[in-house]
């Protein structure tokens, strides 16, 4: 698996959105997501994480469960679209002849459209185009049969 760090960095894959044109502004989230991962971090990351941890040491390990508080525009849904998009395209997943989905909830019907409009986006970059194989009005299906969708957070909708 490719290093997400590295993909943000890189003007050939994440790197070339315009949103990462000042790495700067995306620093927490920078942190947020080796911490996500495991991914080693320098000094004043680790004391970042600290800071809104509370924990000493960084995870060895990723987590199996992430909770973030976050400030309304704050980056959570693009950051939800860019974190889907990793793990559907970078992550070699053991599928077989089934198609496997990865799901982001929405809270309503207008967030989930934001948020598929950042997955849509991001697959539009060169690096990702040729992998779309189909696009419906909720999901997205990859020639390496993982379906990206987007849901709304409802009993109704969602099942299992």
């Amino acid at each position: 698996m490719a290093d997400i760090i590295a993909a943000i960095k890189s003007k050939s894959i994440f790197g070339s959105l315009p949103v990462f044109k000042r790495l700067d502004s995306w620093s927490n989230w920078l942190v947020a997501l080796k911490a996500a991962f495991a991914l080693p971090m320098d000094p004043a990351e680790l004391e970042v994480y600290r800071k809104y941890t509370g924990r000493q040491t960084a995870p060895t390990v990723p987590p199996s469960e992430l909770w973030f508080i976050v400030g309304r525009r704050g980056g959570k849904s693009f950051m939800a679209a860019l974190v889907t998009v990793f793990l559907a395209v970078f992550v070699k997943w053991p599928l077989g002849l089934e198609k496997g989905y990865l799901m982001i909830i929405a809270c309503d019907r207008r967030q989930a459209g934001v948020v598929f409009q950042y997955v849509k986006r991001i697959l539009e970059l060169p690096a990702f185009k040729a992998l779309v194989a189909k696009e419906l009005a909720e999901e997205i299906w990859l020639t390496n049969n993982v379906v990206i969708a987007v849901q709304t957070s409802s009993y109704r909708a969602v099942r299992g």
